[in-house]
């Protein structure tokens, strides 16, 4: 469910989810669309549960002012879980989004708890539903990547809580003292395991970010040994293309060591022809220089007879 972390290089702002933890910005985002559609499909879900138990209710038991009374809470969490979709739909995600959607689901589950205690069963005050309920909302609220929006879930639930316990409280102290399952003493402990839960899903949160932070930093260096290999094989490919040029070269240089020797030994060839002529003539041969003097430069052995 959640992302991955990647840093500046990676074209992103980095935003810091905890003290060991950093995902980028960009990345984070595309998880807090996640944990928005998270919350979106538990809504949905709890509203048609809500709504079937409710009929049931009804139809079995005739609690005909239990129905009626979650109407319109039911119909304020429908109209913002369709502008939330709408928001989700445009890729418009900002935190405030997060924490109306936290106020408005635990307001809502308090006001029909309250209204249920006042109007119906004072026991709904601290319901088992609620107790299950509230940490699933904890859990569903986890995978939006903000510790702050948990922080603030965790406390306003237990303070709506503790409000409308206190309020059916001091209504009726005598029903509250003498029924154990609604004895102070046993609502804090309730409070307190709330607050636990809630932590729990902070850790969990916070664990989850760095274990993706881990991979992350796995992925990233291995994309850099990936690329130190792809660098290596371009060097090697580069030297390659110079030996082979090289080769060429040398090729080529031998090739014109070989026609310059085979040059030089049709010259002396030709030299040792002339030679052998010139040796062999009845007379002298000489060449000189066509100045003042005529400075002679060569002249045969025949010269001197």
């Amino acid at each position: 469910m959640f992302g991955l972390r990647y840093i500046w290089k990676n074209h992103y702002k980095t935003e810091t989810m905890g003290p060991e933890s950093t995902i980028s910005t960009g990345l984070l985002h595309e998880e807090r669309l996640k944990g928005a559609w998270l919350s979106i499909t538990f809504r949905w879900m709890l509203v048609f549960l809500a709504t079937a138990s409710l009929l049931f209710g009804h139809r079995a038991f005739g609690f005909e002012e239990v129905v009626h009374r979650p109407v319109i809470p039911a119909a304020i969490l429908i109209l913002s879980n369709v502008l939330f979709l709408i928001a989700h739909k445009k890729r418009y995600n900002p935190r405030f989004i997060g924490f109306a959607g936290a106020t408005i689901d635990v307001s809502i589950l308090f006001l029909i708890v309250d209204g249920l205690a006042s109007s119906y069963d004072p026991l709904a005050v601290t319901a088992v539903s609620v107790l299950f309920l509230l940490p699933a909302i904890y859990l569903v609220y986890t995978f939006r990547g903000d510790k702050g929006l948990m922080y603030y879930l965790i406390g306003f639930s237990v303070v709506l809580f503790n409000l409308v316990y206190v309020r059916h409280y001091l209504a009726a102290p005598e029903l509250f003292t003498a029924n154990i399952s609604l004895a102070p003493i046993t609502h804090f402990y309730k409070s307190f395991y709330l607050a636990l839960t809630g932590m729990l899903c902070i850790y969990l949160q916070h664990s989850i970010t760095k274990l993706i932070s881990k991979q992350i930093e796995e992925k990233s260096h291995k994309a850099e040994l990936d690329a130190e290999v792809t660098l290596e094989k371009e060097k090697n490919r580069f030297a390659g293309e110079l030996i082979e040029q090289e080769k060429a070269l040398n090729r080529k240089l031998a090739e014109e060591i070989k026609k310059r020797d085979a040059l030089a030994k049709k010259l002396k060839e030709k030299e040792k022809l002339v030679d052998s002529v010139i040796s062999n003539l009845v007379g002298a041969v000489y060449r000189s220089v066509y100045d003042a003097t005529f400075t002679t430069k060569f002249g045969s052995e025949k010269i001197f007879d």
